[in-house]
């Protein structure tokens, strides 16, 4: 059985379409996107992973490497080498005086302060080994490490106010200046959202 011919001719194929089959696959197209329509790029910038994670080789969810600590995170990490630094040089010259001061049998007074002066002076370098302990821990950044710093910040806070208030030489109201300085930069650093997020980031 035959069919009369179309008086109005074949209908028009779509742009890329065959005479028997759905349009062709168009060059630079990606598959699994809708046809005609682009790409939709990532909220996150190019090469970004599933949850904004940047990617890595163009890998999308693998990390690029280890991030760059904050600046102000940074900032508390230089001040605690240099207070580890001071209180190792301070506790070494008291032990040391200590050491002198109890050598030294003559004068009765003197030799009576030389315990005191040893202990004082192993005290003090064990803390600024402590402290140096928490500035190097700074790179793997755990939260132990953020607590710590915080407690570390409040009792330089309270030291520094106390050292001026008790003291009216300049040398003192100096020392709880900076004291109180420290004390802040410690705080601030951990409270920020900068310092909040190095502590808190994922671990690969």
């Amino acid at each position: 059985m035959s069919y009369p011919p179309n008086p109005y001719g074949p209908p028009p194929q779509q742009p890329g379409q065959g005479p028997y089959g759905p349009p062709q696959q168009q060059p630079g197209q990606q598959y699994g996107q809708p046809y005609g329509y682009p790409q939709q790029p990532s909220p996150y910038g190019p090469g970004a992973g599933p949850g904004g994670y940047p990617g890595w080789g163009g890998q999308p969810g693998w990390p690029v490497g280890p991030p760059q600590m904050p600046g102000v995170v940074t900032a508390a990490r230089v001040i605690l080498f240099i207070m580890s630094g001071l209180s190792v040089i301070g506790g070494a010259l008291a032990l040391l005086s200590g050491i002198v001061m109890s050598s030294s049998s003559d004068d009765s007074d003197t030799s009576g302060l030389a315990a005191p002066a040893v202990a004082a002076g192993v005290a003090v370098i064990v803390i600024g080994a402590l402290v140096m302990t928490l500035a190097v821990r700074y790179s793997r950044g755990r939260g132990g490490v953020r607590v710590t710093t915080i407690i570390l910040g409040i009792v330089e806070i309270l030291g520094g106010v106390l050292d001026m208030v008790s003291n009216t030489t300049v040398v003192g109201l100096l020392i709880g200046m900076v004291g109180l300085g420290f004390g802040i930069v410690f705080l601030v650093a951990m409270f920020s959202r900068a310092g909040t997020a190095w502590f808190s980031r994922p671990r690969y």
